[in-house]
C-alpha cells in the first residue's frame, strides 16, 4: 500500500511538473542609452529601439555611427528625447518564445512609465520587434486604457513582416529558435490573424477621439 502511495505521488509530482513547465529566461534588458532625470509628466519623448530576430544592440550600429547615439547627440533633438534599447535573447537556432519577451518588456517598460510618466513614446523596431512593439501596445490598451495609450504616437517599423514570411517554413527545419513560430506565412499563422485584428480595432478607437498613434513601415521589394 505505501509503495503504491509513493508511486501515486510521483505519478502526480510528474505530471503537475509537465502541466506547468519553468518560465524561459529571455535575457531581455532596457538599455538607456541617454536619459536625464524629468520631472512629471516628462515633456520629454522617450525613444525605444526594439531589435528583430537574431538581432542584438549591434543592429542599430553601422562602421562606427551608432543610432541610439547619433539620435541622443543630435543639437536640436537631444534636449527633447531619452533614447532606450530593448535588448533580449534570440540567435539563429536558439530563441526564448515570444510570449516571454513580452511578458518581460511589459515589466521593465511599465516600471519606466509610471515611474518617468513620459508624454509622448516613440518605437523604432526592426523585423520581429514591429511584432514585439504591436504586442506591447495591446497590453497597454488592456491593463492601463486608452489614456496610457494615448502617450504612444508614433511606431517605426523596418522590415516587420506583418503578414508573415514564408521563408520562415524553410528555418524552422534548421532552427530550434521558438521565436520563428510567430513569423509564419499569416494565411496559417493564428497570432498574427489576431494580432492584426486586435491592433486594427484600437486603431479605430484612435480615429474617435483619442490621441493618434501613427505607424510607418518601411520594406524591401
Amino acid at each position: 500500500m505505501k509503495q503504491l502511495s509513493l508511486v501515486l505521488i510521483l505519478v502526480l509530482a510528474s505530471a503537475a511538473a509537465w502541466a506547468l513547465p519553468s518560465r524561459a529566461d529571455s535575457g531581455l534588458r532596457l538599455v538607456a542609452e541617454s536619459a536625464e532625470p524629468c520631472a512629471e509628466p516628462c515633456d520629454r519623448a522617450a525613444v525605444v529601439f526594439i531589435h528583430g530576430y537574431t538581432g542584438a544592440r549591434e543592429t542599430w550600429t553601422s562602421g562606427q555611427a551608432y543610432w541610439p547615439a547619433l539620435l541622443a547627440g543630435d543639437s536640436d533633438l537631444k534636449d527633447r528625447l531619452d533614447i532606450y534599447s530593448v535588448v533580449y535573447d534570440s540567435f539563429l537556432f536558439s530563441g526564448p518564445p515570444i510570449s516571454e519577451v513580452v511578458a518581460d518588456l511589459e515589466k521593465e517598460l511599465d516600471a519606466l512609465m509610471l515611474q518617468t510618466r513620459y508624454a509622448k513614446v516613440i518605437f523604432i523596431c526592426h523585423s520581429l520587434g514591429g511584432i514585439v512593439a504591436r504586442q506591447y501596445l495591446l497590453h497597454v490598451k488592456n491593463r492601463y486604457g486608452h489614456t496610457a495609450l494615448g502617450r504612444f504616437r508614433l511606431v517605426i517599423t523596418l522590415g516587420t513582416p506583418m503578414q508573415g514570411s514564408s521563408l520562415t517554413r524553410l528555418a524552422v527545419l534548421a532552427s530550434s529558435n521558438e521565436q520563428l513560430r510567430v513569423l509564419g506565412p499569416i494565411r496559417t499563422n493564428d497570432y498574427l490573424q489576431l494580432l492584426n485584428h486586435t491592433v486594427w480595432d484600437f486603431f479605430a478607437k484612435h480615429e474617435v477621439g483619442c490621441p493618434s498613434l501613427k505607424v510607418f513601415a518601411a520594406y524591401e521589394e
